[in-house]
Formats: C-alpha cells, structure tokens, sequence
C-alpha cells in the first residue's frame, strides 16, 4: 500500500534552497491546488547571517498570477500566515506549515522576504488527499 503514496501527493517546490539575499528573495511561486483537501508548506533552513529574519507571507488566489492576498489565519494550524518570521536562531531546521484547502482558493503561494542579506533556505509544497486520482507525481525510485 506504502507504495502508491505517489499516486496520493503532488510535491512542488516554491523557491528551489539556495542562498538567498534581499533581492533574490520573494520568487513565489503559486501552486495549483485543485482537487486536493490538504497541503503543507516545508520550510528547509540552513545558514542565516546573525539578526536576520525570514518572513513568510501565505497568499491564495483564484488567479493563478494575480490578486492574491493573505490566507485567513484559521486555515493554518500552529503557523499564523499573517506573521511567520523565521530566524537564524532556527538555523538547520525545516519548519512546516499545515494548510485546510477546504476554505482557500485554487492557488497558493508563499512569500519570502529576508530582512537583511543572507539567508540559506527552500521552500517545498506538498498536497494530499486528491479528490480525484491518481496523481500524476513522477514515482522516483522503489526502496523495496
């Protein structure tokens, strides 16, 4: 059964883990959610220069490229996406953001912004539970 978890998730990944400074940050990039019930949002992080903050802005939109605006904070669990400011103090973590798509609309992004150069860190989107399947996730390697 494990093995057809592929057919059950798309994964997308938002800002590719890279070194980011203030003026290569905020790519976001929208992910169609259409006939998916759930999504998480993974934060990788790596080195961050001391002081500095990452701020993630959840948006959503009926739009895949225009007229997004803030989520509603109860849509998220343990994360308010109004003010999610990660710091260098989580450095070599990933911290994860759980999303209802139930009460959003079919495009989501998340926002970076870092307040000072530089930051280490990638933005991954993962959606489950597809209304219809099987997804077309590209089934990478077998284990077995």
């Amino acid at each position: 059964m494990g093995r057809l978890i592929h057919r059950k998730m798309k994964v997308q990944q938002l800002a590719p883990p890279a070194n980011y400074t203030t003026t290569t940050d905020g790519a976001a990039v929208a992910v169609d959610t259409k006939d998916f019930e759930e999504m998480i949002i993974v934060a990788d992080l790596g080195v961050f220069t001391a002081g500095v903050t990452l701020s993630l802005d959840i948006q959503h939109s009926d739009n895949p490229v225009s007229g997004f605006e803030t989520v509603p904070a109860p849509a998220v669990a343990d994360i308010n996406p109004r003010k999610v400011s990660l710091a260098n103090s989580l450095a070599n973590s990933s911290q994860v953001a759980y999303l209802d798509l139930s009460a959003l609309k079919r495009y989501v992004k998340a926002v970076d912004t870092i307040s000072a150069n530089s930051a280490l860190y990638g933005l991954t989107a993962v959606l489950f539970g597809p209304a219809v399947g099987p997804t077309d996730q590209v089934f990478q390697a077998d284990a077995t």
